[in-house]
């Protein structure tokens, strides 16, 4: 594989020590940060049951009680998130994970931030179908606010495909 530019590096090495520090059962697991060819490599869990967007895409979620459950493990994981000071910054439904029996898993921590270490003002990075208003401005202010609007955006999805 040809090299990738020093930012892509550094981005997939960032992503492993933010993510690394997080242990929640909805989260999908860093177990390990490699160098492959001058690259850095990440291994992760395997989670086997596509992304929620494969799932909303396929009219898959069948009823509001399942909407509701997805909901609130991605809630959990955010507050479990947050409360580490680690701040997602992109979600949207590719970037949840399900397994075999549906337990969604948060994954994609390659925008991610620590909160201590947000700088003043956001800059252009995201999804921008998926991205909080805040993360469009050259003076907005991003913080945990940032992943609840994702969040929004995943419920209001998942509602209009059920």
């Amino acid at each position: 594989l040809p090299s990738a530019p020093l930012s892509m590096r550094d981005n997939r090495r960032s992503e492993g020590q933010i993510a690394a520090r997080l242990q929640h059962p909805n989260i999908v697991q860093i177990y390990d940060l490699l160098q492959y060819q001058d690259q850095p490599c990440l291994v992760l869990e395997y989670v086997g049951g596509g992304t929620l967007e494969q799932r909303l895409a396929a009219g898959s979620l069948p009823d509001f009680p399942t909407v509701a459950r997805i909901m609130l493990a991605l809630a959990e994981a955010l507050q479990y998130a947050h409360q580490a000071g680690v701040l997602h910054l992109d979600l949207k439904p590719s970037n949840v994970l399900l397994t075999a029996d549906g337990q969604p898993k948060v994954a994609d921590f390659g925008l991610a931030q620590l909160a201590e270490q947000l700088p003043g003002k956001s800059s252009l990075a995201g999804t921008p179908r998926y991205m909080a208003p805040e993360q469009t401005w050259s003076q907005g202010a991003i913080g945990v606010w940032t992943d609840i609007y994702g969040l929004g955006t995943i419920l209001y999805l998942s509602l209009i495909h059920i």
